[in-house]
């Protein structure tokens, strides 16, 4: 089994398992609370646990312009 973990920010992680040819891609975010507004958002995560989806997540981030380049 492989497994990467990666910090995306101090909040949020991304865990990518590999285990034969099932792939597994769980993002999870903890809970926030801004004190200064009140405003409490609540620890969330979501999973991708299959090939297929993973590619159109791959496919959908490929088509972003992240560095700000018109086509």
């Amino acid at each position: 089994m492989n497994r990467q973990a990666i910090a995306l920010t101090d909040d949020q992680a991304v865990v990518v398992t590999q285990r034969g040819t099932a792939i597994t891609l769980n993002l999870t975010e903890v809970a926030y609370t801004d004190f200064e507004t009140g405003v409490h958002v609540p620890a969330s995560s979501f999973t991708i646990t299959n090939v297929e989806g993973i590619r159109q997540l791959r496919d959908l981030l490929n088509q972003l312009d992240l560095e700000g380049k018109k086509n």
